[in-house]
């Protein structure tokens, strides 16, 4: 169990660090901690940033790092990375292809693996964001694993989500139609400089035209711009704040802000009850597998089995 949370532990890097850790490796013990933490000393907004893989997440986020911090905004990035199915080990790139602003003290980058999630985001990220909005970090970005089309679950922890494309990534039409409509608050056409994307920027706002107004009447922009070179980032971030204006601007009774939380609530509760359940099920399963090889149960038998100690953990009928 870490120490008391206070603001002086939150400031220093290093012990936040730690602590986010210790988060990481004790999940079920994480809520008597978080019940510590301070309020956040100001605005917060979390901004979650999904697309295919090759779509230039990282590098759009290393350009949009560098335009908050020219703001005065002190900026979280939460980097979720590929979890091999087989060893458990991930990568976290993301400590790589954002180095150049490690050393940035109003900038914290932490790379979480994506722990088998088909929905592009680890429960965990919740937890580290809610860390760094008290640490004082007034913009976190959620960058989702690259996985193509499931990357749906960052909706239930962003307050803003981007949803970005590029004309080289092969999204086209069939992306779009895939229900990231539904997902983003903001749409994005990165390599702007490439062939191709005019086009896509066309077929984005004409979907876009099709569907019916985004709830609340915000208006969802679909911006081009070229992130290796920082060219249309700043509109990008202009966008990201007059989101952030417009949702601190509903009444807290207002549909978008309750279903907002009622996506978050659902999102942690269910990914609690799956890791308890994980656990209930891993011997079980080993057990049953070992009858089934051997012939002594047959495989929906086995199911049934496994099904039944479901119902019988959540108490259901």
């Amino acid at each position: 169990m870490p120490a008391q949370i206070n603001a002086e532990l939150l400031s220093d890097q290093r012990r936040l660090a730690r602590l986010l850790s210790w988060l990481e490796r004790n999940p079920r013990q994480a809520q008597s901690v978080l019940q510590q933490l301070p309020p956040a000393p100001g605005p917060v907004q979390r901004i979650g940033f999904t697309g295919s893989p090759g779509v230039g997440k990282s590098t759009l986020l290393h350009s949009v790092i560098r335009t908050m911090r020219e703001r005065g905004e002190r900026v979280g990035v939460v980097a979720v990375d590929p979890t091999s199915p087989f060893s458990g080990g991930a990568l976290l790139g993301d400590r790589l292809r954002l180095a150049p602003q490690q050393d940035d003290p109003g900038v914290f980058i932490r790379s979480l693996g994506s722990r088998g999630s088909l929905g592009g985001i680890t429960p965990v990220a919740s937890l580290v964001s809610a860390v760094l909005e008290s640490a004082g970090y007034s913009r976190i970005l959620i960058e989702t694993v690259g996985v193509g089309q499931t990357g749906y679950d960052v909706v239930s922890l962003a307050d803003t989500v981007v949803a970005m494309f590029s004309p080289e990534s092969g999204d086209g039409i069939q992306f779009i139609k895939a229900g990231i409509l539904e997902l983003g608050d903001i749409f994005v056409v990165n390599k702007a400089d490439r062939p191709g994307a005019e086009t896509m920027l066309k077929e984005i706002q004409f979907s876009l035209a099709m569907e019916q107004p985004a709830e609340g009447n915000w208006q969802r922009p679909v911006l081009s711009l070229t992130a290796s070179s920082g060219q249309g980032t700043g509109e990008l971030v202009d966008a990201l704040e007059a989101h952030r204006q417009w949702l601190s601007a509903l009444p807290p009774d207002h549909a978008a802000r309750q279903r907002h939380m009622q996506r978050e609530l659902e999102f942690t509760v269910r990914s609690n009850a799956s890791a308890i359940l994980d656990g209930k099920l891993r011997a079980a399963t080993q057990e049953l597998a070992a009858d089934v090889l051997s012939g002594k149960l047959g495989r929906w038998e086995a199911v049934s089995r496994l099904e039944g100690l479901l119902r019988e953990a959540l108490g259901a009928d």
